[in-house]
Order: C-alpha cells, then sequence, then structure tokens
C-alpha cells in the first residue's frame, strides 16, 4: 500500500501505515501478514500475493475477510461507515487541523496533528492531502536524521487563506453608492468605466473597418457576460444585451453602473482605433434587454447605418 493510493480515500479509515499504527493495535500487523500466508477457512491453500484485487475478485475476497477477521483484535482500526462525518463536518476538521499548523510554532508530524484531534491518523492525512493541494499547507523537510522512515512533516503557509469566502458585491455596492452621492455622478461613472476601457488587452489596429470592430466589442462584452447581439433598428446598428454581469447591483444603481458600462465600450473602441463608437445605453428597454446604440466615429465611415 506504499503507493498511498488507498489509504486516503477509504471510506472508514481501515488501513494505517505501519509507523503510525497505535500501539494497541501492533496485533493487527500480524493479523495483516496471516490472512495471505495462512490458510484461510473454506480454501485449501493460502491466499498469498493477489497482485491487486481485481485478479482475484471481490466478493471472494471478501467473504474470506469475513470469516477472518470477526475474531481478530486488528479490526478496532476499522469504523463502521455510519461513523463517517459528513461533508460539512470534514471540512470543518479541516479548518481544525489549518488551525492547529498555524498556532504551532515548529512543523508537526500527522501523528502529531492526530494525537492533538484525537482523531484517526489517516483523517489528518486525507485533509492534508487537500490543503496542500490548496498551497495552505506545505511538507518540509524532517528535523532529525537517522534509522528508519522519518515522518513526514507540515507546516501553515503564512498567508491570507486565498480560499476564503469574498464579498466583492458589498463592496461594489460601497463603493457605487459612494459615487451615486457625488455631484456629476454619471459623468465621473462614464468616465471611470471609459478609463478601464482604454486598458483593453486588443492591440489597437488602424486598418480595423466597422464591423471587424463591432466584431471585436461584441467578442469583449460576451467574454464579461453580457450576452450579446448585434441588431439593427430605423437604419442604425445596435448591440443587444441580454445579460448584465452586475443585475442586482444595476437594477439599484443604474445611474452608475450602466454609464460604467457605456464608458468601458466606448473607450474600448477607442484604444483599437476602430471607425465606430457607441453613442449611449439605453437601460432595461425590456425586462431582459439594454441596448448599446451604434455611430460612426467622428463621421469618419460612410455607408455605417444598416
Amino acid at each position: 500500500m506504499d503507493c498511498d493510493a488507498c489509504e486516503p480515500v477509504c471510506p472508514v479509515d481501515a488501513i494505517c501505515y505501519e509507523a503510525d499504527l497505535p500501539g494497541a493495535l501492533t496485533s493487527a500487523l500480524a493479523d495483516n501478514e496471516a490472512f495471505f500466508t495462512q490458510t484461510l477457512p473454506g480454501r485449501d491453500e493460502p491466499l498469498g500475493s493477489t497482485g491487486g484485487a481485481p485478479l482475484s475478485g471481490r466478493s471472494a475476497l471478501a467473504a474470506q475477510a469475513q470469516l477472518w477477521w470477526p475474531a481478530s483484535p486488528g479490526r478496532q482500526c476499522a469504523r463502521s461507515v455510519s461513523e463517517i462525518v459528513s461533508i460539512g463536518e470534514s471540512a470543518g476538521r479541516r479548518r481544525e487541523v489549518l488551525r492547529l499548523l498555524r498556532a504551532s510554532p515548529d512543523p508537526m508530524s500527522i501523528l502529531a496533528i492526530a494525537d492533538e484531534l484525537d482523531v484517526h491518523p489517516n483523517t489528518v492525512r486525507f485533509h492534508l492531502d487537500i490543503l496542500v493541494g490548496d498551497s495552505q499547507v506545505e511538507q518540509v523537510a524532517p528535523g532529525r536524521k537517522g534509522p528508519g522512515r522519518p515522518p513526514l512533516m507540515f507546516q501553515a503557509v503564512r498567508q491570507m487563506d486565498r480560499g476564503g469566502t469574498r464579498h466583492y458585491r458589498m463592496l461594489a455596492e460601497i463603493l457605487s453608492t459612494a459615487l451615486a452621492a457625488e455631484r456629476n455622478s454619471g459623468d465621473k461613472a462614464l468616465a471611470a468605466g471609459r478609463a478601464w476601457g482604454l486598458r483593453s488587452e486588443s492591440q489597437p489596429n488602424g486598418d480595423s473597418g466597422a464591423e471587424e470592430s463591432i466584431d471585436r466589442l461584441v467578442e469583449m462584452l460576451d467574454e464579461l457576460g453580457f450576452a450579446p447581439e448585434r441588431r439593427a433598428a430605423n437604419g442604425e446598428r445596435q448591440i443587444g444585451l441580454r445579460h448584465c454581469p452586475f443585475l442586482e447591483l444595476a437594477e439599484t444603481r443604474t445611474t452608475v453602473v450602466c454609464p460604467i458600462h457605456l464608458g468601458l465600450m466606448q473607450g474600448a473602441m477607442e484604444t483599437w482605433g476602430a471607425p465606430v463608437s457607441v453613442d449611449r445605453l439605453d437601460a432595461f428597454v425590456e425586462r431582459d434587454l439594454c441596448v448599446a446604440h451604434l455611430t460612426a466615429a467622428g463621421g469618419a465611415a460612410e455607408g455605417f447605418s444598416a
């Protein structure tokens, strides 16, 4: 089992590393060997090395295990399935492991963590694997040298939890409320959106035509989650926005959020050197539609209207 595949995923913690086996369960080592080297009830010869469960058959092994293990003291290493913790409890246990490592001035071994939290070492291994994968915990070199395999040592990565709770909507509400209280808030919101649009990653191309520029704008809006669609009405080209990625905020702060969106589109078109601009943005012309009105930039594009 040194491949580590079965030990962390066993649902009843029935698998123990030899070095991690509690002293009271050392008889399990002999039981483990006897299961494969002695002749089990109902068999004519020892099971020997199976080379993997698929080669022996799960049902056959299960039947042999039921005959062998009821009288074995090593059975105490396992817990019943009914004792498996829920997902919420598992997450709580993982936070306990992380808090313990953060509070410890020195790296800790799996057994030390298990003893401190009064849980099985397999449980600690499972949560450490996840914490290491999330870059919240790191494995460090053991402090001692000598015969035998040294224990694995772990310590918390000293940083804020990047997987923790975020409240960006609250931040957006705070900032939009403050901006809405400013004089000329709509103009300031438009300027803020334009400044952001000017930072567009797309490289300007002075040879871009109107169609190419509109396609690029639609692509950008799609990536931002606006669900855009090309439209035409009364000889005018438009872009319909079927979704607002800031919907709840836009519904209460339309005079701030929508000018930001307009400025964003205008700034992007400007930085691309497009012969097209966004003249205005009509918010919620329908319950599921906002409309951006396109116009030729400075009258430079002849025949622009649909």
